[in-house]
């Protein structure tokens, strides 16, 4: 049994909040995966990784080095006419709400932008 449950100046009604505490978070958290429709880690193309379908198609884009160093896993957008399209699917229906998270690379600085709309 671990020490700070031996000690005299915790009190049981606390112990108790605390393991309520830790069961509900634990049951709460969802799984990474859960509600997913889309996942581009960009490997070497534009392909869903979710299992969805939502795969990408590129125009004019480059495949390059991230910034990890790693080869073919980040696109450059060379120019005003370069896109990733992805086609419409009922997967993509995001009237109940969605999340989107995306990190670039713009003017030689790196932003991290996400969207929460529910």
């Amino acid at each position: 049994m671990p020490e700070y449950l031996h000690d005299a100046n915790v009190k049981p009604e606390k112990l108790i909040i605390i393991l309520l505490l830790a069961i509900f978070s634990f049951s709460a958290q969802a799984g990474l995966n859960d509600g997913l429709v889309a996942y581009y880690p960009f490997n070497g193309n534009a392909n869903d990784a979710s299992g969805n379908g939502n795969n990408g198609t590129i125009n004019g884009t480059i495949l390059t080095t991230n910034r990890f160093g790693t080869p073919n896993s980040a696109y450059y957008f060379p120019g005003n006419n370069d896109w990733i399209s992805v086609p419409d699917a009922p997967s993509l229906d995001l009237t109940n709400g969605y999340t989107l998270s995306a990190l670039d690379k713009f003017r030689g600085r790196w932003h991290r932008c996400s969207k929460n709309r529910r």
